[in-house]
């Protein structure tokens, strides 16, 4: 269908008969699209979106989303977990260790029971 269209093929009764002489005359836009497209690493804004849509409609290409998520060390990381202290103990107060406990944070605005 597309080689009628292009005019590098006409129809005589049953038989298809080509109307280029040679293969250097063809001018293949599809392919030209497909080169357009890996030379941008796939990024379909690189066409037209008529283009594309024709290009997804013949099948030659097919759209992916692809999501990724990066993962970066946070201000608070520590190789070993520290279990966070809930209460201030009189042991804390003697021994001093207080002063270097991570403390979990109180939710002053919750309704008590």
């Amino acid at each position: 269908a597309q080689c009628m269209k292009e005019q590098w093929l006409t129809k005589e009764g049953a038989n298809l008969v080509p109307t280029v002489t040679s293969l250097d005359q063809v001018q293949d836009g599809a392919r030209a699209d497909l080169q357009r497209l890996t030379e941008r690493s796939g990024a379909l804004d690189a066409l037209p979106s008529k283009t594309t849509a024709n290009l997804k409609k013949r099948k030659f290409i097919k759209e992916k989303v692809i999501k990724s998520v990066q993962v970066q060390r946070g201000p608070s990381y520590a190789p070993q977990r520290v279990k966070k202290a809930a209460d201030l103990t009189k042991e804390m107060l003697d021994s001093g260790a207080w002063k270097t406990t991570p403390f979990k944070p109180y939710n002053l605005v919750t309704l008590g029971e």
